[in-house]
């Protein structure tokens, strides 16, 4: 399917008006979603309320040009992996160059044709694609890994704030894990794991989001829910995990298997989306404190 049929936003940064109504008619041809800015500082708070999918950006600009921009942007985490592409007059070896090394997936010179412009912005997407199905997905389970999680909960706590939503976060962490490794070596470790995740996976919503964090720890991120019903959830999870009777190599585990789980909801006092996680996290080991097999929902503060 064409990368444009997905809806991609797109941000153009460009001070000159004329470029910026042709790059938009031509991008907003093809289908894609365009926002706009004028400089680089204005740029960076149009990426922290709407992150794109590509930033198309000029050099030369006042407040703050391309360059700083670009280094900016990658600098964060958060938008760390935006694909960029210059679009500028400075056609010289080593103003690309320059470009390159700032970060940037591509350069495209001006005057430039709107095939020109189409082919790179498919392209740049595509590998972007190709490149986070295989960066942000966990080699054992097929999850999201912990990388994908960070970004995705940035986002939605991003959304959620701005919208006023409920957003829950889930730690989980299964009880005992480390007796299966031991009885049964590691490979059989990592098969457990892989069942595990299938059961996670079936039994979270669609719109939830779940992933392996590390070792036997895994999320659920839950946009538009608040943590009693985040709660309901994990719970039914937990009894199914506790009542399964778990096999590997065709033989019974014979380890009471359960899992443990911590739960936080969004606070209006929470200043960064780490707070759910280090929230759900103290909730995680009050669980397990409390003697496993629980699942705890973290309170205020």
């Amino acid at each position: 399917m064409d990368t444009a049929t997905k809806k991609h936003t797109i941000l153009v940064v460009e001070d000159d008006s004329r470029i910026l109504r042709a790059l938009r008619y031509i991008l907003s041809r093809e289908g894609y979603e365009v926002s706009q800015a004028q400089d680089g500082k204005a740029a960076l708070r149009s990426v922290e309320e709407n992150r794109p999918d590509l930033v198309i950006s000029d050099i030369m600009m006042p407040v703050k040009d391309g360059y700083q921009l670009c280094r900016d942007l990658r600098s964060r985490p958060e938008t760390s992996l935006i694909p960029f592409i210059f679009l500028t007059a400075k056609d010289q070896l080593e103003d690309r160059i320059e470009g390159i090394k700032r970060g940037a997936d591509a350069y495209l010179v001006k005057p430039f044709h709107p095939r020109e412009v189409l082919t790179l912005v498919r392209t740049v997407l595509k590998r972007h694609e190709r490149y986070l199905e295989e960066a942000l997905k966990d080699e054992l389970t097929g999850l999201p890994n912990r990388r994908c999680l960070l970004r995705f909960l940035s986002r939605e706590y991003s959304r959620c704030r701005r919208g006023e939503k409920k957003l829950s976060l889930a730690m989980i962490d299964l009880d005992h894990f480390k007796k299966v490794n031991y009885r049964f070596g590691h490979p059989a470790g990592d098969h457990f794991l892989i069942m595990f995740s299938e059961l996670l996976k079936k039994e979270a919503r669609k719109k939830d989001v779940v992933g392996r964090y590390g070792g036997e720890e895994f999320i659920i991120v839950l946009p538009g829910t608040g943590g009693a019903r985040a709660a309901v959830l994990v719970r039914r999870i937990r009894k199914k995990v506790a009542s399964r009777n778990w096999e590997l190599n065709g033989k019974e585990v014979g380890i009471p298997i359960t899992l443990s789980a911590g739960i936080s909801e969004l606070l209006p006092s929470d200043e960064r989306f780490e707070d759910l996680i280090t929230r759900a996290d103290q909730a995680l080991y009050r669980a397990k404190r409390r003697g496993k097999n629980r699942v705890v929902i973290s309170g205020p503060g």
